[in-house]
């Protein structure tokens, strides 16, 4: 096959830096960042000592009214206390200028975890090409990250808007990076700070315990705790009960609203589409039971894909497993945990740079017993699938389920273009964990003929 030449390369290189410039730079140094209004507003009347309950929304819009003036908000303020304290700095500071070191640490953010991506990339690929020095393989995958990167739209959404989605994808970035090479440590640290700023990564303190990664779970609880107990005098224990009332009177609305992307609601939407066409999407609880087996079974498989937890593995040696196999068992759990999220924003989705940087380092299609695997399609077939469902999952589209007419076209689109990207990238993790399993079944019956 013949090379690409090197300008296409670096025509594609400007474009997409060009789109970030606009998207990830002129437009957000420009907006308002309005989903960090809540976030400042939090921060700043901790830190002027002010007797705003900060998760009540209604007392929010009361104070920015009469003391802050926010743009168009504030917005509502959903982050978890420690976060809160963590901004008061920022809170201390005029608007104006915390929105830009916000968006200055949230690109800081992005280009480590793309950096810790690459660096994952790069040493598997040279494990395979029994290469000793990983550079010659870092820059390609730099480039690759980073020019994806660049284009999601989950990623400029939440540069511009001032979301914390990058600040969460450095917390995934440093769990491959702790699992590709091995430090538990920094495994941990990453779970943390993805606990701290949404509380859904906690789920795979059940993958941990799975795999037998206890070292992870034992930094990552200590590290929540840590910053519970340092925080603790600022925030008191009522904000954590009003932080658990505004997360329960938040999840009453069962499908999370028009802008919820969630596998979750894409199903239900989906589901009544076809059984009750021309209505409303359904809110019943068969609905929502059927809709959350699914999730929940999607992510079973990939938690049990493994075998049984290695707690009750005799003589399991989980560490011993190769780096490609960690980055792989991590990439598909990912996947797994956004379909599991029954209320995914789009800027969840950023989080699919992971597995990206798995289907970057994805080997090409093996030698194989014909006999016994003549009924997969080949590897190179799986992984356009999950190339394809990445880029639907990222892509920017012209759909806006806010404004699209409920139950339209325009409407079921939007809601199910990025879940049906994530279970492209879901089916491509199992067929190559089935294909690795047929491989080594015909292995076993040659050895034993």
């Amino acid at each position: 096959m013949r090379r690409i030449p090197r300008w296409s390369l670096a025509f594609a290189g400007l474009v997409c830096l060009s789109v970030f410039a606009y998207w990830g730079v002129w437009l957000p140094l420009r907006s308002s960042g309005y989903d960090f209004t809540g976030p400042y507003e939090a921060a700043y009347a901790l830190g002027h000592h002010a007797s705003l309950q900060v998760y009540d929304v209604a007392a929010q819009r009361a104070y920015s009214a009469t003391t802050l003036h926010l743009p168009d908000g504030p917005s509502d303020f959903r982050w978890t206390p420690p976060m809160a304290v963590f901004l008061i700095p920022l809170g201390l500071l005029p608007y104006a200028a915390a929105r830009v070191i916000w968006w200055a640490l949230g690109v800081v953010g992005l280009a480590t975890s793309v950096w810790l991506l690459a660096r994952c990339v790069a040493v598997i690929r040279a494990m395979r090409a029994s290469q000793e020095d990983a550079r010659a393989a870092f820059w390609p995958a730099l480039a690759l990250l980073a020019c994806a990167a660049a284009v999601m739209q989950p990623v400029t959404d939440s540069l511009r808007l001032g979301q914390s989605a990058t600040i969460l994808l450095l917390g995934f970035a440093l769990m491959a990076y702790g699992e590709v090479f091995d430090r538990q440590t920094l495994g941990g640290i990453g779970l943390a700070i993805a606990i701290l700023d949404k509380l859904f990564p906690g789920a795979l303190l059940l993958y941990f315990l799975w795999r037998g990664r206890y070292q992870v779970v034992w930094v990552a609880l200590a590290g929540v705790a840590l910053a519970c107990l340092v925080t603790l005098p600022v925030t008191g224990v009522a904000m954590y009960g009003a932080f658990a009332h505004a997360l329960l009177a938040f999840s009453a609305e069962p499908n999370g609203g028009a802008v919820n992307l969630s596998l979750f609601h894409a199903l239900i939407v989906t589901a009544s589409a076809l059984l009750r066409p021309g209505r409303p999407e359904a809110r019943g609880a068969l609905y929502v039971a059927l809709a959350a087996l699914v999730c929940a079974g999607l992510f079973a498989v990939a938690l049990g894909a493994r075998g049984w937890p290695a707690a009750l593995r005799r003589g399991a040696q989980v560490d011993g497993e190769t780096p490609e196999a960690r980055l792989f068992a991590f990439s598909w759990i990912v996947t797994a945990l956004l379909a599991l999220e029954p209320v995914d924003w789009v800027f969840y989705y950023l989080l699919a740079l992971v597995p990206l940087a798995w289907l970057v380092a994805w080997p090409g299609d093996e030698q194989r017993d014909r006999r016994v695997m003549w009924l997969l399609p080949p590897r190179s077939v799986w992984r356009v699938i999950g190339f394809v469902g990445c880029a639907l999952a990222v892509a920017p589209l012209p759909f806006d389920t806010r404004t699209a007419a409920p139950m339209s076209l325009a409407f079921m689109f939007g809601i199910c273009a990025r879940p049906a990207g994530i279970l492209g990238l879901w089916l491509a993790h199992a067929a190559s964990r089935g294909r690795k399993a047929a491989s080594e079944t015909s292995a076993l019956a040659l050895e034993a003929t």
